[in-house]
C-alpha cells in the first residue's frame, strides 16, 4: 500500500499547483483521492513487475507519433575510427530505448545516396551521417523528407545544421609546436591525395604552425599519401629521397604513419633517432609499433555519444549547439625525440 496523503500535503498541493486555498473538508477529500490514485498506481507497478511487462514500442509510436528508431549511414564499417564512434552513438541510443539501424557506403557516393533515400520508405526520427562523401547531396535529401540529421567526423566544412568533429587545425598545429620544442626545425607534412576536407585543416594547422613559430613553410616537405600504410610509404620514400631529409614528419592518420615507419626502416634510418613520426587517430595499433607511436587521440567515444545526444535533442525539438569541435589530445610515445644534432650538443 502507498504512504497515506495527509490533510496538509493535500494542502500543500492545491496551494502550490493549483494555487487553491480549499476549506478543510475539501482538503479532507482531496487527501483521500491522492491516497487512492497513489494506491492504484503502485498496485499496477507491481502487476506490471509480475508479469515482466515492457511497454509497446508501437504504441508508444502511435502516442508519440516517432518511431523510436535513427538511421546511421558510414562511408566505412571496418576503420577502428569509426567503429569506435558508432560505440558511442549505439550506447546513447540504447539508454534512450532508440534502435539503430546502421548501413555502410563503403565510401561510394551513389551508394550513400540509394541509402538516404531508402529513410523515405524505413521512417526513422533521425540520421547520422559518418565520414560523409556526399553531405550536401544526403542532407537535401533529409530536408526534403523532414529527417533531422548530424554529420560526424565529417569529411567537408562544419554544417552549421549539425555537425560533430575533432578540431583538425588546432590538434595539428599543437603537433609541430610539440616537435619544435623538441628541436625539430625540418619538418615534413603527409598528406592525403583524396580531397577530405580534415587534411586541408590539418595542412593549414602544420602550415600555421611553423609561420607562427617563425619557421619557413617549405612546399617540398609536404606530401601525399591515400590514407593508408601503403601511400605513407610511398610518400615517405619521396620525402627521404633528397640528400638534406626532414627530421621529423606529422602524418595525416596512424595509417599513413605505419607507412612512414616501414620507408623509414627500409632505408636502414632509426626512429626516432634519425626521424621522428607523428600520427593522427591514436589506433589501437598506435601503442604497439616499433617504435610506439607518437600520435594526436581523438576522443572516438566521446564523438559518437555528443552526436547522438544533439540528434535526439533536434528531434525533440530541445535546444542544443549543433556545431561542436572536441579537442584532441597529444600522446607522447617513442617515435618522437630531439633531432640528433640537438641530443649530440
Amino acid at each position: 500500500m502507498a504512504k497515506k496523503v495527509t490533510a496538509e500535503e493535500a494542502r500543500v498541493l492545491a496551494k502550490n499547483v493549483a494555487g487553491l486555498d480549499l476549506p478543510q473538508d475539501r482538503v479532507e477529500v482531496l487527501a483521500t483521492m491522492y491516497t487512492d490514485f497513489l494506491d492504484g498506481f503502485e498496485t499496477v507497478r507491481k502487476i506490471a513487475a509480475e508479469v515482466n511487462f515492457r511497454p509497446s514500442v508501437v504504441g508508444r509510436s502511435l502516442v508519440t507519433g516517432r518511431t523510436y528508431t535513427i538511421g546511421v549511414v558510414a562511408a566505412s564499417l571496418t576503420r577502428p575510427f569509426v567503429a569506435e564512434i558508432l560505440d558511442g552513438i549505439e550506447e546513447v541510443a540504447s539508454q534512450r530505448g532508440y534502435l539503430v539501424i546502421l548501413a555502410s557506403s563503403k565510401g561510394d557516393p551513389e551508394r550513400e545516396m540509394a541509402i538516404v533515400q531508402q529513410f523515405e520508405d524505413r521512417p526513422v526520427d533521425g540520421v547520422l551521417l559518418v565520414a560523409s562523401r556526399v553531405r550536401s547531396i544526403s542532407n537535401s535529401l533529409l530536408e526534403e523528407m523532414h529527417i533531422p540529421k548530424v554529420s560526424v567526423d565529417d569529411q567537408q566544412a562544419p554544417d552549421e545544421a549539425g555537425s560533430v568533429f575533432v578540431d583538425n587545425t588546432a590538434a595539428t598545429h599543437a603537433a609541430i609546436r610539440f616537435l619544435v620544442q623538441l628541436g625539430h626545425r625540418r619538418i615534413g607534412y603527409l598528406g592525403d591525395r583524396n580531397g577530405y576536407e580534415s587534411n586541408s585543416l590539418r595542412h593549414d594547422g602544420y602550415r600555421a604552425a611553423l609561420e607562427s613559430l617563425g619557421m619557413p613553410y617549405d612546399p617540398s616537405l609536404v606530401v601525399d599519401g591515400d590514407s593508408d600504410a601503403e601511400g605513407g610509404m610511398r610518400a615517405m620514400e619521396q620525402l627521404l629521397a633528397p640528400s638534406e631529409r626532414p627530421t621529423a614528419v606529422v602524418c595525416f592518420n596512424d595509417m599513413t604513419a605505419l607507412g612512414a615507419l616501414a620507408a623509414i626502416h627500409q632505408r636502414h634510418l632509426r626512429v626516432p633517432q634519425d626521424v621522428s613520426v607523428v600520427g593522427f587517430e591514436d589506433l589501437p595499433i598506435a601503442a604497439f609499433t616499433q617504435p610506439p607511436l607518437t600520435t594526436v587521440r581523438q576522443p572516438r567515444g566521446p564523438i559518437g555519444q555528443i552526436a547522438a545526444d544533439t540528434l535526439f535533442a533536434m528531434v525533440s525539438g530541445g535546444k542544443s549547439d549543433r556545431v561542436r569541435a572536441l579537442r584532441g589530445e597529444l600522446i607522447v610515445r617513442d617515435s618522437t625525440a630531439p633531432p640528433a644534432t640537438d641530443r649530440h650538443s
